[in-house]
């Protein structure tokens, strides 16, 4: 592969990372079938892959921008065929692949392909005959024998196995499932929310029984087969946004496609609700969606589309229930495992929803409030003795709303920073 393109150290790729994942196969074995089609399914969702497609040359090092590669990758992705450990190329990218991991924030995840993890493990089978070779060619040293345990290693990862069985499942359905894994792992799905959060883990978890969603040890799980759609309440302020993006980072691993639409209201309004359709549509098609320009023709679609799939939509600052109804139908096109969170100020959206659930957002506890605001103003938990009063007076004035008490503190802390500087 050329890769004159990748970076030299002194270079932006030295700043950060260029890639997400290193794909590392052997030509020959899976570069026409498997590796391409992994490598378009991970590029398809917008995940940055470099994939090694040319094998390392006899008596040559391997690159230092390869290496460079491999270090600056989030994740590893190594694709063990029979012949793999008879290439130097692949023997001297899983050495370093191994090093990240142990030295660094690193993850390989090997994929098993018509192999015994087994025989990677113990180097027996096709790998065997590979040290042997190597052998035979002088080449003894610790990277190219495959006895070494560097490859040995690989063979005691958790990763997926590829086996000639009349159950197992077709080379499609794995491929998503690690597409899947990858993006839980970059968490590249994720929103945004803010590092300061206070008391929002028992709201997150009344929200979750509410969805069916059993949430055990940091890890959640439909629990009930069935679609669920929930509103989220409040005053504007209160915080309905960031908790909803929150649960919506616990859960959308769970589901085949998810799509958050922010400010509903305003994009309706100034670009018309078929612009938000679309946009629905683009996120539910991981951005590999053609556009509509009917709004009878992206509704037919969303509703046609997504019901054979698992789906969460996190619907913010919805109006009323005609704009709901206008934005995605009746909702009873909804896939059973699919989910629903909409954020609103009206607690009418979902009235003629059958077994819509609501979720009442109030002001936070005094307590929580407090925290909250010190952390802002004060970077801390609790305020200094000196301004024990007027920390209590701000959250008594704010009504406790976690958007005012993020403000003012942000505000007071800037002040008190310039008023440092100039003294």
């Amino acid at each position: 592969m050329d890769i004159s393109h990748v970076s030299s150290p002194s270079s932006s790729m030295s700043l950060r990372p260029d890639y997400h994942v290193f794909l590392s196969f052997r030509g020959p074995d899976t570069r026409r079938n498997f590796a391409d089609f992994l490598y378009t399914s991970l590029k398809d969702v917008g995940i940055r892959v470099f994939k090694d497609d040319k094998d390392l040359e006899v008596g040559k090092a391997i690159n230092p921008q390869l290496i460079q590669a491999i270090e600056q990758s989030k994740i590893s992705m190594p694709i063990i065929s029979k012949k793999y450990a008879s290439s130097k190329s692949c023997l001297m990218e899983l050495d370093e692949m191994v090093k990240c991991m142990e030295n660094k924030n690193h993850i390989i995840i090997p994929i098993f392909y018509y192999v015994k993890p087994s025989d990677v493990r113990d180097c027996a089978g096709p790998f065997q005959e590979a040290s042997n070779k190597h052998k035979k060619r002088g080449r003894d040293d610790s990277i190219l024998n495959p006895r070494m345990p560097a490859f040995c290693q690989i063979g005691e990862l958790t990763g997926y196995h590829l086996q000639n069985k009349k159950n197992e499942k077709p080379l499609g359905e794995v491929i998503k499932q690690i597409v899947h894994e990858v993006e839980k792992k970059l968490k590249t799905r994720d929103l945004v929310v803010p590092k300061q959060l206070v008391g929002v883990d028992p709201r997150a978890q009344d929200i979750m029984a509410k969805l069916k969603v059993v949430y055990r040890n940091g890890q959640a799980e439909i629990g009930e087969p069935r679609e669920m759609v929930l509103g989220i309440y409040g005053i504007p302020g209160v915080g309905k946004t960031v908790l909803a993006k929150y649960v919506y980072n616990q859960l959308h691993h769970l589901f085949d496609a998810c799509s958050f639409l922010e400010n509903i209201q305003e994009e309706s309004r100034d670009h018309g609700i078929l612009s938000v359709q679309n946009r629905l549509i683009s996120d539910l098609h991981k951005g590999n969606a053609q556009r509509f320009d009917l709004y009878d023709h992206a509704l037919k679609h969303i509703q046609e589309r997504f019901r054979h799939m698992k789906v969460l939509l996190l619907l913010d600052n919805v109006k009323d229930h005609e704009q709901l109804r206008t934005l995605v139908g009746d909702l009873g096109w909804l896939h059973p495992e699919s989910r629903v969170i909409l954020t609103s100020r009206s607690c009418d959206v979902l009235q003629k929803v059958d077994g819509a659930e609501n979720y009442v957002l109030g002001s936070m506890k005094k307590d929580k409030a407090l925290t909250l605001f010190c952390k802002h103003a004060f970077k801390s938990d609790s305020p200094p003795e000196d301004f024990e009063r007027l920390a209590t007076d701000i959250v008594a004035a704010t009504d406790r709303l976690p958007l005012a008490l993020e403000k003012i503190g942000g505000f007071l802390f800037e002040k008190a920073k310039r008023r440092g500087r100039k003294n």
